[in-house]
């Protein structure tokens, strides 16, 4: 949630920019200079000459299959950035969504026939992916132990006015989930409706979605699901390398941001210890067996196997 994402280019980085026949493109210099990239490459759809990986990627056109050759050259917390000036992207696009999770790669675009500046697009990303006032959120996996504590994490989280519709597939996890749920978010005033989603799917749009199941298909009905300036967490595990199909015209035509993280720096840590000695959040309802080191192989097992 508190992972920074970046509104420009990337500070002294490789700039790819990649403009299709009959397409244009503008501002690229005036980010470039802000950004004091270190170089920029230019090329047309043949890619002739583009080598290398690139911190940021500028393609102006509406290709899914170009969009699936220039995905690889990103860089790890690379941005894809897609202008696609009132085109129509004929099909979902195959994106490597392990690498928005592991490797931080982030797309982001605009779709104006009016203007056509890069920053436009870049300036359409969120701060980081916080929960906003007002957000309707959806938890996919919800009653799993990294779908308890996302659950419980924004039911206190203090934010106004949210809205939790937490989903899974079984009853009886649903229910010791709202066990552990009900009694922090009531005093917060935060609504959640338990949904067996193998029974009432979810219905859209959410301002927030996230995903905490590692399938393909669950991730890219993740998408699908999120409305209009929306955030999706790719949080599930999916390995790099796996593809999902998404519809990406979609995500820059409705502004949604897929973002991921994996791993904590000390400063969050040390977030989480403040809330809870303040007694904001407690922790320890998402525990279910505790082992001394000894043991810690056998848990690393268990968490692999899913048993």
């Amino acid at each position: 949630y508190a992972w920074p994402e970046r509104q420009g280019l990337a500070p002294g980085g490789r700039v790819l920019v990649v403009v299709d026949e009959g397409a244009a493109v503008e501002g690229v210099d005036a980010l470039v200079a802000a950004a004091g990239s270190a170089e920029v490459v230019r090329a047309d759809a043949s890619l002739d000459g583009v080598s290398g990986r690139f911190d940021d990627i500028v393609y102006a056109g509406a290709s899914a299959g170009m969009i699936e050759r220039l995905e690889p050259m990103l860089a790890v917390r690379g941005m894809f950035c897609l202008v696609l000036g009132g085109r129509t992207i004929e099909r979902r696009v195959n994106v490597d969504v392990g690498r928005v999770h592991y490797d931080f790669i982030r797309y982001c675009g605009q779709n104006s026939i009016e203007t056509m500046p890069v920053a436009e697009a870049y300036a359409r990303v969120p701060k980081n992916g916080a929960l906003r006032p007002g957000d309707r959120v959806a938890i996919i996996g919800a009653a799993g132990p990294m779908g308890l504590m996302h659950t419980v994490r924004d039911a206190v989280a203090g934010v106004a006015d949210l809205s939790i519709d937490a989903a899974d597939v079984n009853d009886d996890r649903l229910n010791h989930l709202q066990d552990q749920v009900d009694p922090v978010a009531g005093p917060h005033g935060v609504p959640v409706r338990y949904v067996n989603s193998t029974q009432t799917p979810l219905s859209g749009p959410y301002d927030h979605v996230t995903c905490l199941v590692p399938v393909p298909a669950v991730m890219a009905s993740a998408v699908d699901l999120a409305g209009e300036n929306s955030i999706v967490n790719a949080f599930a595990g999916i390995a790099a390398g796996t593809l999902v199909e998404l519809d990406v015209q979609g995500m820059v035509e409705r502004n949604v941001f897929i973002l991921g993280t994996s791993g904590s720096e000390l400063a969050d840590m040390a977030t989480v210890l403040g809330m809870i000695e303040s007694g904001v959040l407690d922790t320890t309802i998402a525990l279910d067996a505790i082992t001394g080191m000894a043991g810690f192989a056998d848990a690393i097992t268990s968490v692999i196997e899913r048993t």
